[in-house]
C-alpha cells in the first residue's frame, strides 16, 4: 500500500476547493472523497510501478471527452508533482 505525505493531499485539497464552482458545469457535482483517494492511489501506484504515462493518456482522453469535467485535470496535474 502506498501512503500519500500530508503535503501532497493538501495541496491537492486546496486545489478542489480553489475550484470555481461552476467549472464542473451545473447538473454535475464534485466527487466524494473516496473516489478522490481512490485516484490518488492510482496515480500513486502508477508512479511506483513507472505507468504514469499510460494513466496520463487515460486522463487525456477523459479530458477531451469531458471537457467540462475539472477533476481530469487535476489528476493529470497530480501527475507533474514529483
Amino acid at each position: 500500500m502506498v501512503s500519500l505525505s500530508p503535503p501532497r493531499v493538501l495541496l491537492l485539497l486546496s486545489l478542489l476547493l480553489a475550484a470555481p464552482a461552476g467549472a464542473a458545469g451545473a447538473k454535475s457535482t464534485q466527487p466524494g472523497a473516496d473516489e478522490v483517494m481512490g485516484m490518488l492511489r492510482k496515480v500513486e501506484t502508477a508512479r511506483v510501478r513507472g505507468t504514469l504515462r499510460v494513466l496520463d493518456s487515460e486522463l487525456e482522453e477523459q479530458g477531451r471527452a469531458r471537457p467540462k469535467d475539472l477533476m481530469p485535470r487535476v489528476y493529470r496535474a497530480w501527475l507533474a508533482f514529483p
